[in-house]
C-alpha cells in the first residue's frame, strides 16, 4: 500500500521495478540460492535448457500455495528447489504453517514479511512472512545475456513492497560493491542496480521481491521492458515473457462466492486543538449477508487474539500527544457480515509509518516558536532528527535559527516537541523555510529500518532576508502571441552567513504569469547571481502581474519571492 500520510488507494496505480544487472566474461559455477543472509540452503541442480524462446517470468515462493519446503526447511519457489519453473497464478496460503500440515497448525495468519509463524519460526526466524515474488528466467541452448532491465507492476492496494531479497543470488555474491536499492511505495516505484563480473548460462533468479499482503483481492504481477529492452547482451535478448498474478482473497473465500476486495486506507490529520488518524475500510463484499461491521486493533502481534479496541467505519483516533491511550503499530481490521448463525469475515492487517508536522505558518524574526511531530507506525523505538535552518555539521551553528538541527537517538513514543527559544529565539533572517522531520524506525527481524519525512513551511518575516530576487521583463507593453521574457536572479544579502552548509548554487524559480498558467526552470551556471530565464506568451490583451518565487535547492529549501507586471 501506499505510506503517505493520506493514502490514495487507487486502483489503477501501479508500483514499477526496474533493475539492471550487467555481467562480464569470467565464467563461474552457479552458487546456491537462498533467502536472505540464508547461507546453508542447499546447492540447487540446474535443469537442462528449454528448447524455445527463452523465458522470463514470475514462480511463487514464500507465502503462495505453490511454494515448497526445501531441504533446509524454508519454503521456497519451486525454482530455488530444483525445478526452474514461471507461474501465471500465485495464492495466498495464509498461514505459513500449512506447508508442513496442509491444514491449520495454529489458525494465525502471516500477511506481513516481519510475522513470524509458530512452527518456523524455530527453524530460522529469517524466513518471516508476507509474499515472496521470485523473477526467474529459464534460458535455451543457444540464448545467453549480460544484464536485463525490467519493470514488474502489481496492485498497491493488495501488496505493498517491503525489500529487495538478493541472497544466493549470483551478483549479489561475487559483486565487489553494494546494489543501488530504492524502493518508493509513496510514487509507487522501486530501482535495483547491480553489477557483477561474471557470466552465466542456464537458467537462475534474478532478483526476489517481498512483499507484506495489505489488501483482499487479486492483482497482476506484471513484468514488462524498460528502456534498455529487457534481456540484454548487450542488446536486446529475443524472449518470452510469462506474466503472473497474486490472488489474497480465495484464503477468506475458496469457492468464491463471497467476493470481498479492499483493505483500508488511514490519514494523520495534524491541524486543530486535538490532532486525528482516521482509518476507513474500503472492504467490500458482494455476496455478504446484511450490513458489514467492522473492528480495529491497532498494536499487536500476528500470534494475538484478535480483541477490537475501536468499531466502526471510519475509526477515529487521538493522534500521539504524550498521554494517547492507543499506541498504533501493527494495524488489524476485522470484517464481519450479518449471516447467521456464523458471521463470514475477513482480516487485514498493515503496518503503517507516516508523519506530519504541526507548527506557526507565519513569525516574526527573532521570536520564539514551537513544533510538534507525530507519526504512526514502524516498529519502536524510533530516532528522530528536525532540521528548521542550513548550518554546516553537526548543525550546531545557531547564526540562522535559534536551533537548527535537533535529534533524538531513541524513543518509544511517536511524538516529538521542539521549541527555538533561548536569548536569540526563533529565526535570524526572514524568507519561506521548509522545516523536515525525519523518523527512523528499528526494523523487525529480517525487516531493516526505515525512515519517513513529514514537512512544513513557516513563512519568518520582518528583519534581513536570506537573499532577494531580482526579476526582469523585457518589455512592459507585450503584444499578443509574441514571447515575453522574464529573467530573475538571486542576491544573498551581506549578513547572512557565508560559510560552508549555509548558501546554495542550485535555485528553482517558479513564474505566475498571472493569467494562471505557470513556469519552473533552474539555474543555468553556478555562478552568483545565478540567473534563469523563460518565456510565455499570452493569448488575451490586458495587465497582467508576475509573481517570482526562488527556492535553493541545497539547503532546506528556503524561498523568497519578487514581483513584476506586464500589459
Amino acid at each position: 500500500m501506499n505510506r503517505s500520510p493520506k493514502k490514495n488507494k487507487n486502483l489503477g496505480l501501479l508500483i514499477t521495478v526496474s533493475m539492471i544487472v550487467i555481467l562480464t566474461t569470467l565464467s563461474l559455477a552457479s552458487p546456491a540460492f537462498s533467502n536472505i543472509g540464508l547461507s546453508n540452503v542447499a546447492r540447487r541442480t540446474i535443469q537442462p535448457s528449454v528448447p524455445n524462446l527463452p523465458k522470463l517470468g514470475i514462480d511463487c515462493g514464500l507465502g503462495a500455495k505453490e511454494a515448497v519446503v526445501n531441504g533446509t526447511g524454508f519454503p521456497v519457489a519451486p525454482s530455488e528447489n530444483g525445478v526452474f519453473q514461471t507461474s501465471s497464478s500465485c495464492t495466498w496460503i495464509g498461514d505459513v504453517g500449512n506447508y508442513t500440515t496442509m491444514a491449520p497448525s495454529d489458525k494465525t495468519t502471516e500477511p506481513l514479511v516481519s510475522d513470524q509463524d509458530e512452527t518456523f519460526s524455530t527453524v530460522s526466524p529469517q524466513i518471516g512472512g508476507g509474499f515472496t515474488a521470485d523473477v526467474v528466467y529459464i534460458q535455451n541452448a543457444t540464448s545467453a545475456m549480460n544484464g536485463f532491465d525490467i519493470f514488474v507492476s502489481w496492485n498497491p492496494n493488495i501488496l505493498h513492497a517491503v525489500m529487495f531479497d538478493l541472497g544466493g543470488t549470483n551478483w549479489a555474491a561475487l559483486s565487489p560493491f553494494n546494489a543501488v536499492q530504492t524502493i518508493d511505495n509513496a510514487a509507487g516505484q522501486a530501482h535495483l542496480l547491480q553489477l557483477v563480473f561474471a557470466s552465466y548460462g542456464s537458467n537462475f533468479i534474478l532478483f526476489r521481491l517481498r512483499f507484506d499482503v495489505v489488501g483482499i483481492g487479486n492483482t497482476g504481477l506484471t513484468i514488462s521492458h524498460g528502456s534498455q529492452g529487457g534481456i540484454l547482451n548487450p542488446g536486446p535478448v529475443v524472449h518470452q515473457i510469462i506474466q503472473g498474478s497474486f490472488d489474497s482473497e480465495s484464503y477468506s473465500d475458496p469457492a468464491h462466492t463471497l467476493n470481498w476486495s479492499g483493505g483500508f486506507t488511514f490519514s494523520l490529520d495534524p491541524s486543530g486543538p486535538g490532532p486525528l488518524i482516521t482509518f476507513t475500510s474500503t472492504i467490500a463484499c458482494t455476496g455478504c449477508t446484511g450490513t458489514l461491521t467492522y473492528g480495529w486493533n491497532f498494536n499487536t502481534t500476528n500470534t494475538d487474539l484478535f480483541s477490537s479496541q475501536i468499531s466502526g467505519n471510519p475509526a477515529i483516533i487521538a493522534a500521539p500527544n504524550g498521554n494517547a491511550s492507543i499506541f498504533v503499530s501493527r494495524v488489524t481490521l476485522r470484517v464481519l457480515d450479518s449471516a447467521t448463525p456464523t458471521p463470514h469475515n475477513v482480516t487485514v492487517v498493515e503496518r503503517p509509518f507516516a508523519a506530519a508536522i504541526r507548527g506557526p505558518s507565519n513569525l516574526a524574526t527573532e521570536t520564539s516558536g514551537t513544533w510538534s511531530g507525530f507519526w504512526l507506525g514502524g516498529n519502536a523505538k524510533y530516532s528522530v532528527k528536525w532540521r528548521f535552518c542550513p548550518a554546516p555539521a553537526p548543525g550546531t551553528n545557531t547564526a540562522v535559527c535559534a536551533k537548527p538541527a535537533p535529534s533524538i537517538t531513541s524513543q518509544r513514543s511517536q511524538n516529538n516537541t521542539q521549541i527555538l527559544s533561548g536569548a536569540s529565539p526563533g529565526y535570524h533572517f526572514s524568507g519561506v523555510y521548509n522545516v523536515s522531520l525525519t523518523v527512523t524506525d528499528s526494523g523487525l527481524g529480517l525487516v531493516p529500518p526505515s525512515a519517513i519525512q513529514a514537512y512544513g513551511r513557516v513563512n519568518v518575516t520582518g528583519g534581513t532576508p536570506v537573499f532577494t530576487v531580482l526579476t526582469v521583463v523585457n518589455t512592459q507593453n507585450a503584444t499578443v502571441g509574441f514571447p515575453v521574457k522574464v529573467t530573475s536572479s538571486i542576491t544573498y544579502s551581506n549578513a547572512y552567513p557565508s560559510g560552508l552548509g549555509f548558501r546554495s548554487v542550485l535555485f528553482s524559480y517558479t513564474i505566475k504569469w498571472g493569467d494562471g498558467t505557470s513556469s519552473v526552470v533552474t539555474n543555468t551556471g553556478f555562478i552568483s547571481p545565478y540567473p534563469a530565464s523563460a518565456s510565455h506568451n499570452y493569448t488575451v490583451a490586458g495587465s497582467y502581474p508576475i509573481t517570482v518565487v526562488a527556492q535553493d535547492g541545497e539547503t532546506p529549501q528556503i524561498g523568497e519571492s519578487s514581483f513584476a507586471s506586464v500589459s
